[in-house]
């Protein structure tokens, strides 16, 4: 349990984390404290160390189970009256503060992309008819691994001919087919950190159809960057939709398929103040990521996990 005030970071872990916790807050502002013993022995510790001490304290809802809260609601009515927190919901608070990333963070997810980068251009490069979407996926992790990663960013979406349609297909025994679009949809962890990766490729010479398609999509990933690199400077409550609306207009103006598109949700908080300060900066990072898919057809997507300080081109 991590709890943040304005002068403090204490972390509690249990006995399996001790030493853990210790070596990786050094240095970083954060006390790691060993929680032992019933619950609201050491959370009375947790409070008292950082100053909260009959003060409001706000819980992430979003990574507390309802259950855990309860938890945490009992152990607080045991503590000494004067003592206890009062518990409130801070919805989104902790996502906004993690939105803005600071120089180390930022050098940590750009190597993450770089790893998945490098991992999937030799996946590419092994990729044949007879291949099976489940042996891709293996593959794309190991080389992840090998390239300096400590794991995939979620499990790996690969998928062949019509099953490429569905956004988030797992992948299956089947075998690539000659000629049969594959979207493959990976990432790479660095430290912590994530990158999210998009591509579809074909074994072989692609119809004319799917060369349309592709071509739509590339044109919404280059429209949804041109709109953000137009925009990033003045966030409003009113452009934020700007990339997303133009990279599904394009789609949509294509007549090709259904328009899907991802990574922009996050910014209809409103953003205001401080948070225009940091965002005029560019030290956000965020994934482009327009598809196009048919219901009786294949599916096709390029997105590229990046921040928004480099540029990144489409593929």
């Amino acid at each position: 349990m991590l709890l943040v005030t304005r002068d403090a970071a204490v972390l509690a872990v249990d006995s399996r984390y001790w030493e853990q916790a210790e070596v990786e807050t050094a240095g970083r502002g954060v006390a790691a404290l060993r929680a032992q013993g019933p619950r609201s022995g050491w959370l009375r510790e947790l409070i008292a160390e950082a100053g909260a001490a009959g003060k409001r304290v706000g819980v992430a809802p979003r990574d507390l189970t309802y259950a855990g809260f309860l938890a945490l609601q009992a152990a607080v009515s045991e503590m000494p009256a004067g003592d206890r927190p009062e518990l409130a919901p801070a919805a989104g608070l902790v996502e906004q503060l993690r939105r803005v990333k600071d120089a180390e963070e930022l050098a940590l997810l750009e190597e993450a992309i770089r790893i998945s980068d490098r991992a999937f251009e030799r996946l590419a490069r092994e990729l044949a008819p007879g291949m099976t979407e489940l042996e891709a996926a293996d593959r794309f992790e190991r080389y992840v691994r090998e390239e300096g990663g400590s794991g995939v960013s979620f499990p790996s979406i690969v998928a062949g001919g019509p099953w490429s349609a569905l956004p988030h297909a797992q992948p299956r025994a089947e075998r690539f087919a000659a000629g049969a679009p594959i979207v493959i949809d990976v990432g790479a962890r660095y430290r912590g950190y994530c990158s999210d990766l998009t591509r579809t490729v074909v074994l072989g010479e692609p119809d004319a159809w799917f060369r349309e398609v592709y071509e739509v999509v590339r044109a919404a990933q280059l429209a949804a960057i041109e709109g953000w690199n137009r925009g990033c400077g003045l966030p409003t409550r009113t452009n934020w939709r700007t990339p997303s609306s133009a990279r599904r207009a394009t789609v949509r103006r294509s007549g090709t398929g259904w328009a899907t598109a991802w990574g922009l949700r996050f910014m209809k908080t409103r953003i205001s103040g401080r948070h225009r300060t940091m965002f005029s900066k560019r030290e956000w990072c965020l994934p482009l990521n327009p598809a196009s898919t048919c219901p009786a057809g294949a599916g096709c997507a390029s997105k590229t996990s990046s921040c928004s300080r480099m540029a990144r081109r489409a593929s």
